[in-house]
C-alpha cells in the first residue's frame, strides 16, 4: 500500500494483486474465525 502510481498508468494488475491479497487475507481470517467457534462451540 502507498505504492500509488505518480506514473500516470492504470495499472490493472495492481489492482487484481491488491483484491487477490484482500480476498486471500479474507479467507485467512474466515478460516481462523470457523475453526474457532467451531472449537469453541
Amino acid at each position: 500500500m502507498g505504492r500509488n502510481s505518480h506514473n500516470g498508468r492504470t495499472n490493472k494488475a495492481d489492482i487484481v494483486q491488491s483484491k487477490a491479497c484482500i480476498v486471500s487475507a479474507f479467507f485467512c481470517i474466515y478460516t481462523v474465525a470457523k475453526h474457532n467457534v467451531g472449537t469453541s462451540g
